[in-house]
């Protein structure tokens, strides 16, 4: 049996600390702050009575192999589907609301193009199977480049092989994923600026680039939701996928250590990773270091100076971690007044997913040029949930909690730093400007709100550059060209995004790391 410490609870390193401590290792997990689950995180602190989903807000790509080897569903993993998962409002007064249902899908796209509306199946057929020809990758650890060994050789071969078997037509699809532009690949498919408009939003998650790849993978992956591509929400926030996970834990003897911060990672004489040097002087013995800090974060911050050889450590320093992301947090003394659903019986049917306001694929473009020139967007790409309206345990009775994904926002604004000041304007100058001509109400609505700027991001979840991925989700920065879960430093590993498959709430770091760890103990 090892003595394995693990340096963050998010959701990677508790599914990471649950597969050890199953396989009968003594697992401890080390968190620097209060509250459980890193960016999977309930702050119920905030605003006493409500339930914020702090960083994360949304689920579909949790993996059902971790679901159902840690039964964490007896333990509160719920997700709660959302049905239609998508509201655009429109500047002319319409709207475009998409959902599980292909007649409403049709009946809604026809509005603004039959010709539209009947490709959707097509687009859909084209790109699911690129959707379930990635997912076979996410469980696994990708073979390093160049092969270091048979085993390496084995496994270039075997995922060329996957790659053979898509057959011609989706490898040109796959191809034009990778070498097109998102704008380029919706344009092949749709003819209406609304309808594209409303998909772009999902090729831009958390990045000053955009991804067509990315754009559908989004779309097209996880069963979270209860089906693929299905978004939805954890019952009592985000949190409670973390708290599933700690209560297994518990039943496989994981230690948790809430408010304790990791000050460095200790190494003996001969460079072995050995234990672990805590801020409050505590120094902790152990065989294994699991971090779930970012790669950045590991080792510019955690390992000392010099223990890093040179080669990977300019490596890490080169890793992109450049991000566009605020994220406020509201509490609402009622439901916002869309304009494009007045005279409806029900609006709240209509807005229980995600709301776009993303008027045109050229305000997109705009918000995001913008950024790139070191401005934050005068008008940003927001998309807005409202969980409180499926889950009520989140607000008091006619209360409601909104999270607002804010993009693009730099992390150091040419205007100036993120001052409290500065970002209360934003909020309500520019954030709150995008949103009223949609919204009657909105002012009058919000009783107070949480406003995350890109280095309230690194503050509080240790997300270098504010990056919500542990570095981008991009073709550089993918499969073997992302970290792996062994490092250059013997008994240190990484679990978190940073490595693959990377960000989003999958568990499938966290599981990659333990089996490679496991394996290593093991021999």
């Amino acid at each position: 049996m090892a003595r394995i410490a693990i340096i963050g609870a998010g959701h990677n390193g508790l599914v990471c600390a649950n597969y050890l401590a199953r396989a009968g290792h003594s697992v401890t997990l080390f968190e620097q702050h209060r509250l459980l689950g890193g960016a999977a995180r309930t702050d119920e602190e905030t605003f006493p009575g409500y339930k914020l989903s702090s960083c994360s807000y949304v689920c579909s790509l949790f993996m059902t192999k971790i679901v159902q080897d840690l039964g964490l569903k007896k333990h509160g993993y719920e997700i709660i589907n959302r049905d239609p998962a998508l509201f655009k409002p429109t500047l002319d007064g319409r709207f475009l609301s998409l959902g599980r249902s292909a007649e409403e899908n049709f009946r809604q796209m026809a509005k603004f193009s039959q010709k539209d509306a009947e490709m959707f199946s097509r687009y859909e057929a084209d790109h699911s199977c690129i959707g379930e020809f990635v997912e076979k990758f996410l469980l696994e650890t990708p073979p390093s480049m160049p092969p270091r060994s048979w085993a390496d050789v084995r496994d270039l071969l075997k995922a060329a092989g996957r790659t053979l078997a898509l057959g011609p037509r989706a490898h040109v699809r796959l191809l034009e994923l990778v070498m097109r532009s998102p704008q380029a690949v919706l344009s092949k498919y749709f003819e209406s600026d609304v309808i594209r408009s409303a998909m772009l939003p999902d090729a831009t998650i958390g990045s000053l680039d955009i991804s067509a790849l990315l754009l559908i993978l989004h779309q097209f992956m996880g069963e979270a939701g209860g089906a693929r591509g299905v978004w939805g929400f954890q019952r009592g926030g985000m949190g409670g996928i973390s708290k599933a996970l700690a209560q297994a834990g518990k039943e496989y003897g994981v230690e948790i250590r809430l408010n304790e911060p990791v000050e460095s990672i200790r190494f003996s004489k001969s460079g072995v990773a050995n234990g672990v040097y805590l801020e409050s002087g505590e120094i902790v013995s152990a065989d294994v270091i699991v971090s779930n800090a970012t790669p950045h974060e590991t080792f510019t911050r955690l390992v000392p100076a010099g223990e890093c050889p040179t080669g990977y450590l300019k490596r890490v320093e080169s890793d992109d971690y450049t991000s566009g992301v605020m994220k406020v947090n509201a509490i609402l003394r009622g439901l916002p007044d869309f304009r494009a659903l007045r005279g409806f019986k029900n609006p709240a049917h209509f807005i229980k997913g995600t709301i776009h306001i993303s008027p045109s694929t050229a305000y997109i473009e705009r918000a995001l040029s913008q950024a790139k020139k070191g401005e934050s967007s005068k008008r940003p790409l927001i998309e807005m949930t409202i969980p409180s309206i499926v889950d009520d345990t989140l607000a008091p009775v006619g209360h409601h909690v909104m999270s607002m994904f804010v993009q693009y926002t730099p992390y150091y604004p040419k205007s100036g730093e993120w001052t409290p000041e500065r970002k209360e304007r934003y909020f309500r100058e520019n954030i709150l400007g995008a949103i009223r001509p949609f919204v009657t109400n909105i002012d009058e609505m919000i009783i107070d709100a949480q406003i995350l700027a890109p280095p309230d991001l690194y503050e509080q979840f240790r997300l270098t550059g504010g990056n919500i991925f542990h570095g981008g989700m991009k073709l550089s920065q993918m499969y073997f060209l992302r970290h792996l879960y062994r490092t250059p430093k013997k008994g240190l590993y990484l679990c978190g995004a940073g490595t693959h498959p990377g960000g989003g709430v999958m568990g499938a770091c966290g599981h990659n790391a333990a089996r490679e760890i496991n394996h290593d103990l093991s021999r």
